[in-house]
């Protein structure tokens, strides 16, 4: 018989889960896509992993010779901002893959980047203005506007972004990826249209592979100029690589999964691919497993020049296929996700409804993690530094991620969703608008005829 203590932790267990159920968006849809909100959440604790292990280091709590192993997985959360480009590609390019396969309506690009503009630029300016005014007054002078410029147009890369937040450079990142995607998109298309529909499937699935191509040869040649300036390749880096690259083969990976995962879903061997890729599913979360610790110790090797016998010969060759290696496991585990039999562990794992929330408010989260992250280490830091060791990191984890989620559960309810609800509003109208337009535009010619009779029987 449970004792009243234990039952009512079960009741509050049960009420804090209803709330957290209640956060969520209940128009979101359920399944493999929304297990994806999950994903989302895991991809800022990887993040968040990566920083607290940074804070901790800082303050003496930890030395990465200590564990060069673990070194290597917990130095590896910037990791965490790839899975975040891979769920982007997969998300955004959704739509385009249904046009391309199924012959459904075009995406309005009007649509995509009003609702680009508006799911992004509320909390990003509005954590913009706080921190200039707050931490950074000196930018708004007008000697050092020319420094500022770059965060209001989106253009500020991994170099200068620390000098208001370090995460700042992925949103450029995410930004300019939002700029050219319909017109990949649309460069894909006209592709598809030479091609009997059977084939159109393999030309994006080929025009996918060019875009992991450029992705790859932008960053091997584009980390050689970086280092060697040359003044006229340096405008042509600017708009092609930037500083730390555009990341181009992040989101093809998620743009490939979301061809396959179409094809699959409507395919007339559904049910057949299907339980094939269940089978698959736990194989390909253990390939993805075993690319991220590969991925993991070479960029360990390559950074800090760990000496292992073999490093030189498997882990410092390529470099620049770092980040694609990271990634594929990513793609590997989403693709894992998306087909693991409903009701499977992995399933139920990345559809727990904390996870979820977690995901559901992680731009916010993203944004601000490092500026608290900070504020604490300079204010408490100091304090932890005469804990033990083993009580001071979980707790440094665990102080950081609490002040992240008050603060960031308040910024979502007041800045993002007021920013999302209008949104839908207005793709609602446009939507509106645009089923008018055509319903009066196959009236027309009736109309037209209907006149025409009308003329003739009065002649």
């Amino acid at each position: 018989m449970d004792t009243p203590a234990k039952q009512h932790a079960t009741t509050v267990g049960q009420r804090l889960h209803a709330w957290f159920a209640r956060q969520l968006d209940d128009r979101k849809p359920t399944g493999a896509i929304a297990s994806l909100d999950g994903v989302r959440g895991m991809a800022f604790l990887i993040v968040l992993l990566l920083h607290v292990s940074l804070m901790t280091m800082a303050l003496n709590l930890w030395r990465q010779s200590t564990n060069p192993f673990l070194s290597a997985f917990l130095m590896a959360g910037f990791s965490g901002v790839t899975l975040f480009f891979v769920l982007s590609g997969f998300l955004l390019f959704l739509p385009y893959t249904q046009a391309f396969l199924l012959q459904k309506s075009w995406p309005s690009a009007k649509i995509f980047y009003m609702r680009r503009v508006l799911r992004i630029f509320p909390a990003y300016f509005f954590s913009l203005f706080i921190l200039v005014v707050f931490s950074k007054p000196t930018l708004l002078q007008p000697h050092n506007w020319k420094t500022l410029l770059p965060f209001l147009t989106f253009t500020m890369g991994y170099g200068n972004s620390y000098i208001v937040n370090g995460p700042y450079w992925t949103l450029a990142t995410e930004f300019q990826y939002y700029l050219v995607l319909p017109l990949i998109a649309l460069a894909i298309y006209g592709l598809t249209r030479l091609v009997r529909p059977e084939q159109r499937f393999w030309v994006v699935v080929g025009g996918l592979g060019v875009m992991i191509l450029w992705g790859l040869g932008t960053r091997r040649w584009g980390e050689s100029f970086v280092v060697h300036p040359h003044a006229l390749m340096n405008k042509v880096l600017f708009v092609v690589y930037g500083d730390n690259g555009k990341f181009f083969e992040d989101f093809a990976v998620g743009m490939l999964l979301a061809t396959c995962y179409t094809a699959v879903q409507n395919s007339p061997r559904r049910e057949q691919y299907l339980r094939r890729l269940q089978r698959l599913a736990p194989w390909l979360l253990a390939l993805g497993v075993l690319l991220y610790a590969f991925a993991s110790m070479r960029n360990y090797a390559q950074a800090w020049h760990y000496s292992w016998s073999f490093a030189p010969n498997v882990f410092q060759a390529y470099p620049w296929t770092t980040e694609f290696t990271f990634a594929l496991s990513y793609g590997c585990a989403v693709c894992a996700v998306l087909f693991n039999r409903p009701g499977g562990l992995l399933r139920r794992f990345c559809e727990w409804t904390p996870l979820r929330w977690i995901g559901l408010i992680s731009y916010s989260l993203y944004i601000w993690h490092e500026p608290l992250l900070q504020a604490i280490q300079n204010n408490i830091g100091p304090s932890l530094m005469h804990l033990n060791s083993a009580l001071a990191i979980p707790f440094s984890a665990i102080l950081v991620f609490g002040v992240a989620v008050f603060f960031c559960f308040f910024s979502y309810r007041l800045i993002e969703l007021p920013g999302m609800k209008l949104s839908e509003r207005l793709r609602q109208q446009m939507l509106l608008k645009r089923a008018l337009s055509k319903t009066n535009q196959e009236d027309q010619p009736v109309k037209k005829a209907e006149m025409v009779e009308a003329a003739t029987k009065q002649g």
